[in-house]
């Protein structure tokens, strides 16, 4: 799990320096950016795929699918905001 953390930790990074270069007043969600970018790849095919993949940190679709998970998971009973 904590190899996971660091991987979407170092994909959001690389997020966030793009963003950085697009203005110098943003305001945004590494992790909404990279939720979106996820289900964007859960689409995508051939080349495209393989490029969000890269961005996002991720071998396949399914490892995305695990690492999402566990990034958005809060580990209450609900499955909610805590």
């Amino acid at each position: 799990m904590e190899a996971d953390t660091q991987r979407v930790s170092a994909a959001s990074a690389g997020l966030t320096s793009l963003a950085l270069r697009l203005t110098g007043n943003l305001v945004f969600s590494p992790l909404s950016i990279y939720a979106a970018l996820a289900l964007v790849a859960a689409g995508a095919r051939g080349a495209a795929l393989d490029e969000l993949l890269a961005l996002l940190g991720s071998t396949s679709r399914d490892d995305l699918a695990v690492l999402v998970r566990g990034a958005l998971d809060d580990d209450s009973e609900s499955g909610g905001p805590l």
